[in-house]
Order: C-alpha cells, then sequence, then structure tokens
C-alpha cells in the first residue's frame, strides 16, 4: 500500500507542473506541496466569525465534543482534526516537526503561526471513512483506474480544459 500511496503523490505531484507552478511564481507563492503533504488525505478548511457554529457543527458531525463552545470566542488558533486510533492532541512544533506528519511544510510560515496551530486526533468513524477513501482512491489511480476528481476523471483531466 505504501508504494501505492508513494506512487498516487508522484501523480499528483506532476499536476503542479502545468498549470500550478506558473501561476505560484505569478503569485510569489514559492513553496510547492512536499512529498507528505501530496499523500495524505483531502482536508476540508472551516473558516467564519466567532461564535458562528464552526465548532458546534464539528462536534455535530464527529458525533463527540472535541472543539469547545461558547457565545464567546473559545480559540484564536487552527485546530487541524484527524482520524487516530485513541484521542491525543499535539501544538504546533510537535506537528510540524514530526516527520509522520504531512504538516512540515507549514513550519516555513514561521513560528507566528506555528504556534497558533493544535492537531486533535479523533477516533470517529466519519474521519476514518474519508481516510478509507483516500486509500481506496490512491490504490485505484495507481493502478490505472478512473477516479473522479471534480467533474472528471484523473485519467482525462490534463487533457481538459474544464477540470
Amino acid at each position: 500500500m505504501q508504494n501505492d500511496m508513494e506512487e498516487f503523490a508522484e501523480r499528483i505531484e506532476s499536476f503542479y507542473a502545468d498549470p500550478l507552478i506558473p501561476l505560484s511564481k505569478q503569485f510569489m507563492f514559492r513553496r510547492p506541496p512536499t512529498f507528505g503533504e501530496l499523500q495524505s488525505p483531502p482536508q476540508v478548511l472551516l473558516l467564519g466569525n466567532h461564535s458562528s457554529g464552526k465548532s458546534t457543527f464539528i462536534n455535530y458531525l464527529l458525533g463527540t465534543e472535541t472543539q469547545r463552545t461558547g457565545v464567546a470566542p473559545t480559540d484564536d488558533g487552527f485546530t487541524i482534526i484527524t482520524n487516530g486510533p485513541v484521542a491525543t492532541e499535539l501544538d504546533g512544533h510537535a506537528v510540524v516537526s514530526n516527520p509522520n506528519l504531512p504538516y512540515e511544510g507549514l513550519q516555513y510560515f514561521g513560528d507566528a503561526l506555528v504556534s497558533h496551530i493544535r492537531l486533535k486526533l479523533r477516533p470517529a468513524e466519519l474521519l476514518h471513512s474519508v481516510v478509507r477513501w483516500w486509500q481506496r482512491t490512491a490504490w485505484r489511480a495507481t493502478h490505472n483506474r478512473s477516479v473522479k476528481v471534480g467533474r472528471c476523471s484523473a485519467k482525462y483531466s490534463r487533457k481538459s480544459d474544464a477540470c
């Protein structure tokens, strides 16, 4: 399975050559994703004003009290929530320095960001199912099977302007 994931990450990395690298140069964003980032399951960024229901929404989806909730702001950082066998929390420095996690690239943004990062591993079924889906998708992609990427199949996305 590890070789399949590495091959899949290499295929994703090849997508950056055209058109993403020229865009990153135009907007002076110089860091392409790391190999670890390319191997990780997809991530969702949830943003909103304080007390707008973000933590309540996450708690509802996971079926547990993962995030603190309240009327006043309860958090001033970025929390990464992912699947893990046991409920565990790591601070930002432990997260970006861990070679088994795909977040080493965040250290390039400096201590001001890293000190506001927290990782929560949770044994939630929803998170586990996302990881299983990602592993199946990566396997199919490395074995030249059709994989949906947005509206297009990964097999044809390089050739289509619509993707």
